[in-house]
């Protein structure tokens, strides 16, 4: 945390209910993303990461877990919850669900394996405290050809400019990932007037789910892969 920061952080101290906290910076320096996360606010990323859209149809994988093989070892009826992660909204403030823990038991005569991977709620992104909502208000922002600084303000106030920054190099890391798995739903819509393939794809996302007010869920629910690789 750079000087000017910590001074605003002593004068506006966070309410501290979880992990994770937000508080407006003072400027456009480095309080990124990335330091964040390793505060411990972020989602731990696995390649066996399984992604609900609401906590009912959590509750209803929760039931089932002594059926479900372990995507590790493959043994069943060794997997429990192991908890829940909770985080603000950084545009609401609120507090809520983000993720759950699902934990492979191998304590006392149990055959498991004993790791565990996460129940992603597809409102949130691995690894990202960022909401996706706020992400995708940052895409279409790009889309209408605005500068990075003007589409992260319209996005959010909670972080400062170096985060918009970095979640563009990961969107634009990402694009073969993203093209590949949009490529399964229909080819990209053609557009005379853009030629930045990186608008490009963000177009081809709103085109994939027409009817979903915030796409990079409906990708994360519909793949089951995490949008940012």
């Amino acid at each position: 945390m750079c000087r000017e920061c910590r001074r605003v952080f002593q004068d506006n101290p966070p309410i501290v209910l979880s992990p994770v906290f937000f508080f407006k910076c003072a400027g456009t320096h480095s309080t990124s993303l990335h330091s964040w996360q390793r505060k411990g606010g972020h989602i731990i990323r696995s390649e066996h990461t399984r992604y609900v859209s609401s906590m009912a149809e959590y509750d209803k994988l929760a039931e089932k877990l002594d059926l479900v093989p372990c995507p590790h070892c493959r043994v069943t009826g060794c997997l429990n919850q192991h908890g829940k992660r909770r985080r603000y909204d950084e545009r609401t403030g609120e507090e809520s669900i983000c993720a759950a823990r699902v934990f492979c038991n191998n304590r006392g005569n149990m055959r498991g394996c004993g790791k565990t991977y996460p129940v992603v709620f597809i409102e949130w992104m691995s690894q990202y405290i960022v909401s996706c909502a706020t992400l995708w208000v940052f895409l279409l922002a790009l889309l209408e050809r605005s500068t990075i600084k003007d589409a992260w303000e319209s996005a959010t106030s909670a972080f400062c400019l170096d985060t918009g920054y970095k979640l563009r190099k990961a969107f634009i890391k990402s694009q073969s990932h993203i093209r590949t798995l949009l490529g399964q739903l229909g080819p990209p819509a053609r557009i005379n007037n853009i030629t930045d393939p990186v608008l490009q794809t963000i177009e081809h996302l709103r085109t994939a789910f027409p009817s979903s007010p915030c796409p990079i869920s409906a990708f994360q629910i519909r793949f089951q892969r995490a949008f940012l690789s």
